[in-house]
């Protein structure tokens, strides 16, 4: 899943190039300073998070909810509250 979401969004040249230009900025002012705080798992110009979550049944993810059906929820973030001028390249990101 992690590869075929990747490579989708390297499809795209200028996704591609704000990823690069955000994670030197995510590097430089978060992660190099904090780690811990803002861990970065870096894959193919990607910043993933791995949470891992208990079961519980009350929990609106299906993957949590149910775990022995599905095993992986993959959830794309942006910061599209912050873009701005940017919302159009955040949209199909979502996509």
């Amino acid at each position: 899943m992690e590869d075929v979401i990747a490579d989708s969004i390297a499809e795209d040249a200028e996704i591609t190039r704000w990823n690069k230009e955000w994670a030197r900025q995510f590097e430089k002012f978060a992660h190099g300073w904090m780690p811990k705080l803002f861990p970065a798992n870096y894959y193919k110009d990607m910043i993933n998070y791995w949470i891992p979550f208990a079961f519980d049944p009350a929990h609106r993810y299906p993957s949590i909810r149910f775990p022995w059906i599905t095993t992986v929820a993959y959830t794309s973030e942006v910061a599209d509250e912050t873009a701005r001028t940017h919302i159009c390249i955040c949209v199909p990101v979502h996509i």
